[in-house]
């Protein structure tokens, strides 16, 4: 869901850069994967959940 919108949007809404969220999806994926309920992939899916919750509301009503 990081990759849809445009590069742009994050940093019209004040947010990190969007290759920043994509690694931090990825990396969060990975360890999930790997280790589902390990310190680092609970903290991993606690990013992504910020992801869900502030990042892709403000930039993914945006479509050019």
């Amino acid at each position: 869901m990081a990759i849809l919108p445009p590069a742009s949007a994050y940093a019209v809404e004040g947010k990190w850069p969007k290759p920043a969220w994509i690694g931090i999806c990825l990396l969060a994926g990975v360890l999930f994967a790997l280790r589902p309920f390990g310190f680092l992939s609970v903290i991993a899916m606690v990013a992504v959940g910020v992801f869900f919750a502030d990042v892709r509301p403000a930039v993914g009503g945006r479509r050019r």
